[in-house]
């Protein structure tokens, strides 16, 4: 028997390789889809805390008081919020949210899909003041499927975050 009758696969053996490769695919695209939520959620939250941090900085640069006023419903992923020194806005209304007459920053669920935000925030709005950039305290817990991740302002402006579910944060 020559050499040239051995070469190629029999229609078993590529079965078996399509098999074994679609069962690898069907273990795989599950994870692939947590660990593209579990970074949505993380783009989330180190955008409201680097949001947090500016508003802080530019209260205490411009010596006047940045409020963010987050909307929240009972539709957990219809949610927004926005900066503002001339008090409340309304973030789902485009342009009302401004600092020195220019359009501030918002937020809404477009920029983070399936990534829901509840707040424990007085009124729904925090503000930081000029002098210290103090605020008064609360917690914004952005959430994607059972991962969350809490955003936690202090009295006195500190800015931190935790999570029991993702790595790369402190428990909370």
């Amino acid at each position: 028997m020559s050499d040239k009758y051995c070469q190629g696969l029999s229609l078993i053996e590529l079965l078996m390789i399509l098999s074994v490769a679609a069962i690898l695919a069907a273990t795989a695209v599950p994870a692939f889809y947590n660990l593209i939520g579990k970074q949505r959620l993380k783009g989330a939250a180190e955008t409201l805390f680097s949001d947090l941090q500016f508003a802080r900085f530019t209260a205490i640069k411009k010596n006047t008081p940045i409020g963010i006023t987050f909307q929240t419903s009972q539709a957990a992923s219809d949610w927004c919020y926005g900066l503002s020194d001339s008090g409340p806005c309304r973030c789902n209304q485009a342009g009302d949210c401004k600092i020195e007459g220019i359009p501030a920053t918002t937020v809404t669920p477009k920029d983070f899909r399936k990534v829901t935000l509840k707040t424990n925030f007085f009124r729904s709005t925090t503000s930081f003041k000029p002098l210290k950039g103090t605020t008064n305290a609360g917690t914004a817990i952005l959430t994607h499927g059972n991962n969350s991740i809490h955003v936690i302002v202090s009295t006195l402006g500190r800015i931190r975050s935790c999570s029991d579910s993702v790595s790369g944060y402190p428990p909370c």
